[in-house]
């Protein structure tokens, strides 16, 4: 029983630890690793090697910018410490699953379930929605927000902010999808339909696009035929330029209206963006700031894409021995999809790497943590065999 706890607790209780508050996440993942310690222990490779690099970096700018820093805000130091233990934690939880072998179909059926569970929430926010909300642990259902054409209601499933949506959606729909992917074609089809609610409710145009941009590649090897995919790639381009030819006005209008419904966030970010890189060549270029600064009225530097987040907080040190691992592992995550046969779900890649250009991999625990033991599976080593999806 302990055992299935350690492998599987993670996947079966991950609802309860994503509406916990971010301090009790902290402590129940910490916990959890340190159970993961006391089993496996720490290994050492090219991966714990890089990331250590990166922790020790990352405390080295917090350290150094502690000192030289004149004003400095005491709520900002314990967040960025608090990411800092998650990182390293989250490091455990890689070393656990890289040395244990997991039954990878009870792991599908769970996230299916958690995935389910956020379908469910959707459709309970339609039904209510513009009359009542309804909060757990100071967490709503949904906020109210504010677009180009007016007021509206955006759903957030009890996250910790609406954008996270989208890397649930990305970090467990398609192991969910997994579940049912050889099985009745319609129930497939179903599950796609439903699990869009969540994405289009949450406002997110980002979320939006890349999730439409993944289904579309996975529905496009799912429902043709090899024999049939060239001449569809052949046919594609010419029926898209007919629709721009015959309905241009009404999808420029569509488009503009996509594009600028929340202008002034459009806005917010690319400053941010800019901003937090100005600061971080101009102050510690190699090591970098460590904590996130308060800029303008409701944004911080180094947040809001994990890419410039990443520079800004580590600097040119840090982001080497990140971006090669990044690279290192969806290269390795690529292969694994082509030689399992499940090259359709490379979609599901790319959405992953446009996405983290507008959102933070490490603005929740429980997300880092679950990237780190998606890597721990993905690396799993028994014999020289790698673990089979």
């Amino acid at each position: 029983m302990v055992n299935s706890l350690l492998n599987y607790g993670i996947f079966k209780f991950l609802w309860i630890i994503i509406l916990l508050p971010k301090t009790f996440q902290f402590v129940i993942l910490s916990v959890l690793s340190c159970c993961y310690l006391l089993k496996t222990g720490f290994i050492r490779n090219k991966v714990t090697f890089s990331f250590l690099a990166f922790i020790l970096t990352y405390l080295l700018a917090i350290s150094y910018n502690l000192l030289i820093s004149q004003e400095v805000e005491v709520e900002r130091v314990f967040a960025a410490l608090n990411v800092v233990g998650i990182w390293f934690f989250s490091l455990i939880a890689y070393c656990y699953y890289y040395q244990n072998e997991v039954d990878f179909s009870k792991i599908k059926k769970y996230l299916y379930i958690n995935m389910v569970i956020m379908i469910l929430l959707s459709i309970l926010f339609l039904l209510i929605r513009y009359r009542t909300n309804i909060f757990i642990l100071g967490r709503p259902l949904a906020f109210t927000d504010w677009l180009s054409t007016g007021q509206t209601e955006r759903f957030t499933g009890f996250l910790e902010y609406a954008n996270l949506i989208s890397v649930f959606f990305l970090i467990i729909f398609p192991i969910a999808l997994l579940h049912i992917y050889e099985k009745s074609k319609l129930c497939f089809l179903f599950f796609i339909g439903f699990s869009l609610i969540p994405v289009i409710t949450s406002n997110s145009r980002v979320t939006l696009a890349a999730m439409l941009f993944a289904l579309s590649f996975l529905l496009f090897f799912y429902l043709f035929k090899s024999r049939t995919r060239a001449l569809v790639l052949l046919l594609l381009p010419l029926v898209i330029a007919l629709i721009f030819i015959l309905w241009s006005v009404e999808i420029g209008v569509v488009l503009a209206d996509f594009l600028n419904s929340r202008s002034g966030s459009n806005t917010l970010r690319f400053v941010v963006y800019e901003e937090s890189l100005r600061v971080v060549f101009q102050r510690s270029p190699f090591i970098g700031i460590g904590i996130r600064e308060s800029f303008a009225t409701s944004a911080h530097l180094g947040t809001h894409s994990t890419y410039v987040g990443i520079i800004f907080r580590t600097g040119i040190i840090g982001a080497l021995f990140f971006y090669s691992q990044l690279l290192a592992q969806i290269a390795k995550l690529i292969t694994k999809l082509l030689q399992s046969g499940y090259g359709s779900f490379l979609g599901f890649v790319i959405a992953f790497l446009v996405i983290i250009m507008f959102e933070d991999i490490d603005g929740s625990n429980w997300v880092l943590y679950m990237l780190f033991v998606y890597m721990g599976m993905l690396n799993y080593s028994s014999l020289g065999k790698g673990r089979e999806f």
